[in-house]
């Protein structure tokens, strides 16, 4: 496990329900249609086509297998500080601009 993902784990919140993902088995990944104005976490650390700078959400395993669109995305401030922004303030990339085949909302990953 990276040090991201342990600070993911252990102070994270869904970013749908706010529960916490400490708890979760699962590791769920969202790629979000939604521009990041930050460095980490981004598409591209995780994707090798397509948009390399859309924002990632974590959602528990209950939004998750309800495919529950996120209401946040997460960024890392200093020293791995989770910073959460709302889904809205951030710039929608158009899906024509997106992979082919990428589920951009509720997609959970790494299961």
């Amino acid at each position: 496990m990276t040090k991201e993902e342990d600070a993911i784990r252990q102070h994270g919140r869904c970013c749908r329900c706010r529960k916490r993902l400490k708890r979760n088995p699962r590791f769920n990944i969202a790629i979000t249609n939604r521009k990041a104005t930050w460095d980490h976490p981004v598409s591209g650390e995780i994707l090798h086509s397509g948009p390399t700078d859309l924002a990632l959400a974590f959602l528990c395993d209950r939004c998750a297998d309800k495919n529950r669109d996120p209401k946040w995305v997460i960024a890392f401030g200093e020293n791995l500080k989770i910073i959460y922004h709302s889904i809205k303030d951030l710039e929608e990339v158009p899906l024509r601009k997106i992979a082919s085949g990428i589920n951009t909302t509720g997609m959970p990953i790494g299961r």
